[in-house]
């Protein structure tokens, strides 16, 4: 496994966060989507992640946590300042947020990682801030839930404690199926993001598959954890809950999301 090299210290000095928005001198090492603006009649780009290694970060669990942090320290093990926003967003009319398995704003990596809490901050530092934010979860109480939002994101976050659909056949107001509770409160002019992490493979494929052949679909960035058996670095934490897929399965699947033209990510 790969060690840090005595060069580097330990505890380095931290600046303030600012984002981080390739150009074209980086096009070498980052994957892109090129746009055609119909109006402007003109192409823009826009650098996303590559999908590289075990679809993350390449030393992803390759590498020790600094000393004195958790085994599992999502930072710098696993690290997800690999993700990518995009650089801006067009305007919109909103900019929505839906999030599958979030138990809590801020829970730790047993619970699937503060994907809220994530995604608020970084996406913020980018200038996108969230109107709406929409959470579902099968186990977590409302007043559980609603005990960990922090004041300022308490009025526009809304959590439904419900099993959900796998089909839009079966969709209904106490078991919604996710794709089709998105198309039905968004637009085409807002801004959609989806995170997808509910420890069901085959819950999780019914989303995708449908959302690829989607022609009305809304989302623009889409967050999914695809838990696979042949994904050899991570299984293990997955403890078994996992689909019989091979990795490049994975790499297949989010290729064809992003020749949709959806910003899909690998999370963790």
């Amino acid at each position: 496994s790969w060690t840090r090299p005595p060069s580097i210290p330990e505890t380095i000095p931290t600046p303030p966060a600012e984002p981080v928005k390739p150009g074209p001198e980086h096009s070498h090492v980052m994957s892109k989507f090129v746009f055609y603006d119909e109006i402007k009649k003109q192409h823009f780009i826009e650098y996303i992640e590559p999908l590289v290694s075990h679809l993350r970060f390449p030393l992803s669990n390759c590498m020790k946590p600094f000393p004195g942090t958790d085994e599992f320290d999502i930072y710098t093990t696993l690290f997800r300042g690999w993700l990518l926003p995009p650089p801006s967003i067009r305007e919109t009319e909103r900019v929505l947020y839906f999030d599958v398995g979030a138990k809590g704003w801020d829970q730790g990596f047993e619970e699937g990682g503060p994907s809220l809490k994530y995604f608020t901050s970084v996406w913020g530092r980018y200038e996108i801030p969230f109107d709406s934010l929409y959470v579902f979860d099968q186990e977590t109480t409302n007043e559980e839930f609603y005990g960990t939002v922090p004041l300022p994101f308490q009025s526009r976050t809304h959590f439904k404690q419900c099993p959900l659909s796998a089909s839009p056949l079966n969709d209904s107001k106490e078991h919604p199926f996710i794709p089709k509770f998105i198309n039905d409160n968004s637009d085409d002019n807002d801004y959609v993001m989806l995170t997808l992490d509910m420890e069901n493979p085959d819950m999780e494929m019914a989303n995708i598959q449908y959302i690829l052949t989607d022609p009305n679909s809304h989302i623009d960035e889409l967050t999914w954890e695809h838990h696979v058996k042949g994904n050899y670095l991570l299984e293990e934490f997955w403890r078994g809950n996992v689909a019989d897929k091979s990795l490049r399965e994975s790499y297949d699947l989010f290729l064809k999301l992003r020749h949709r033209g959806i910003r899909a990510h690998s999370w963790v």
